[in-house]
């Protein structure tokens, strides 16, 4: 069965610990039940015999996953945006009015449709606003 969009967490483990030989700093690789086993010893290739300290458990903590969405603006650090000038938006303001918009209304709608796309012309600009409301 495959499952789609759903992050999959371990089913087991195999947790192997290296040491180091203090004679001669050959390393040995101890599984986690070696390491795990009171007064365990290793016995090294230049004969030495060592003992390891015993492990008592490990913690497997999972990173929560970092939730991505899909926007259509742009990053305001990415691109210098102009803000939108006095007589351009009075007039655009004004037009929406005789529309039967509010003047704040106006207003936020204009500001929000030239955060979107920036035009200095009064037509396009009341246009994509208005279109902007129908979507």
């Amino acid at each position: 069965m495959i499952l789609k969009n759903k992050i999959q967490k371990p089913i087991d483990n195999d947790i192997h610990l290296k040491y180091r030989c203090p004679k001669c700093g050959q390393d040995h690789w101890l599984s986690y039940k070696e390491a795990s086993t009171k007064n365990f010893k290793t016995v090294c290739y230049c004969g030495n015999v060592f003992k390891v300290k015993r492990i008592a458990g490990f913690k497997l903590k999972f990173h929560k996953p970092e939730i991505k969405t899909k926007t259509n603006t742009t990053d305001v650090s990415d691109t210098v945006q102009k803000s939108i000038s006095e007589e351009l938006l009075t007039k655009a303001i004004t037009t929406l009015t005789n529309y039967g918009f509010t003047k704040s209304e106006a207003s936020d709608i204009i500001k929000k449709s030239y955060e979107k796309n920036q035009v200095d012309d009064l037509t396009i600009l009341v246009k994509q606003t208005l279109e902007s409301l129908r979507n």
